[in-house]
């Protein structure tokens, strides 16, 4: 991924959620989104390496690094619908 792919200025994210339905996440400045089998999957330029999973029950899970397990990627690829979003934080000074 390039630098210049970040949005610099508030963008809304519009994609497909599980449930056939369109949502839209606000990306902020700074900030890029896709989606991987429906969920969206926010890049954030950061101090530091983290991954935090948003799920559909409320939790949230964090993660130091960029590596989710193979149960978390499992779901995903399985689109069970547990995960809502992923925002991943990548060091700035990398890209």
């Amino acid at each position: 991924m390039k630098r210049s792919e970040f949005v610099e200025n508030e963008t809304p994210f519009k994609f497909i959620n599980l449930d056939n339905e369109i949502s839209s996440i606000n990306l902020f400045s700074k900030s890029l989104g896709f989606t991987i089998c429906q969920v969206p999957i926010i890049y954030k330029l950061s101090e530091s390496r983290k991954v935090i999973i948003y799920f559909i029950n409320g939790e949230t899970l964090e993660l130091d690094g960029c590596v989710l397990s193979r149960e978390l990627s499992t779901s995903i690829f399985k689109r069970e619908n547990k995960i809502s979003r992923i925002e991943v934080y990548v060091l700035k000074n990398e890209l």
